[in-house]
């Protein structure tokens, strides 16, 4: 069932770009699969700048992301998406639990709320003590 509607697909896409059925699939066979040449490299670099705790809207972001991922029809658990993003699944979870609590799913619990006093401030110094 599925296979027929991959040919049916590959058939209306071939229409599109004028192409014959059969130079269509031989031409999607020689295509090269996208990559990056040092991927450890930039996942390291974007986990650390998705791991900014000065940019607010930007976890906000990663938050409403990982809710998407959660729901995905794959079937992604916490694990999986802490996986992903380099965290521990129990923070997931725990952003998981907060939406599912509020009224009506509401996905603005995941915002950081201001909390009352001084922030504090460890320097980097004392904090490898």
């Amino acid at each position: 069932m599925i296979f027929g509607h991959v040919c049916i697909a590959l058939r209306v896409a071939a229409n599109l770009f004028g192409q014959n059925y059969l130079t269509f699939v031989a031409i999607l066979a020689t295509m090269n699969k996208f990559g990056l040449k040092d991927p450890r490299k930039v996942r390291e670099q974007v986990l650390a700048y998705l791991a900014a705790e000065d940019n607010e809207a930007l976890q906000y972001f990663l938050r409403l992301n990982v809710m998407v991922l959660i729901r995905q029809p794959d079937g992604s658990n916490t694990q999986q998406v802490a996986d992903l993003y380099g965290m521990n699944r129990t923070r997931i979870g725990r952003w998981v639990t907060k939406v599912n609590n509020s009224k009506e799913s509401d996905i603005t619990v995941l915002q950081q709320i201001a909390k009352p006093g001084r922030n504090t401030h460890i320097d980097k110094d004392l904090l490898q003590l």
